[in-house]
């Protein structure tokens, strides 16, 4: 978890940090008790008061939610995460995000940047006959000789 200043995306956040934002974890962000947590109850707590609380509602929803609103003066919790998913590049001005960073040696290797196809090939494997696994075709991942990483 990480809090953020305003107008900062996840992206940007979390990756001047040596992170990476996971969409995946927004779930480990989005409540008031993770606000509270990262923001104080000086922002987040007293339900109810002129200033400070936390709003968690179908009313309340944004690709740049949960963060704490300096414009209302409160937390907010995304209500709609179905509809309106986390967007790790997602800013807005007057929000102060609470992004699920993790450290980037948990991230899988991309298929887009190239390293994937760089270094292993695809292979179509069928099951054999009279094997004890007799289910669907597998395409698998096989490492390439002298790929990057490899002994």
């Amino acid at each position: 978890e990480l809090k953020l200043g305003g107008g900062e995306s996840c992206d940007d956040a979390c990756s001047s940090r040596s992170m990476r934002c996971d969409p995946s974890q927004a779930h480990t962000v989005n409540s008031c008790e993770a606000l509270r947590r990262e923001f104080g109850n000086l922002m987040c707590g007293n339900p109810g008061a002129l200033e400070g609380g936390c709003l968690n509602s179908q009313g309340w929803y944004g690709n740049d939610l949960p963060a704490y609103s300096e414009r209302l003066k409160r937390c907010i919790v995304n209500g709609r995460v179905s509809e309106w998913p986390l967007k790790c590049h997602a800013k807005e001005a007057t929000n102060r995000r609470l992004c699920p960073c993790v450290p980037t040696a948990v991230a899988p290797p991309s298929m887009d940047d190239g390293w994937l196809t760089a270094n292993y090939s695809r292979e179509l494997r069928k099951p054999q006959l009279g094997g004890g696994d007799q289910s669907v075709d597998r395409l698998s991942w096989i490492p390439r000789a002298g790929a990057a990483g490899q002994g």
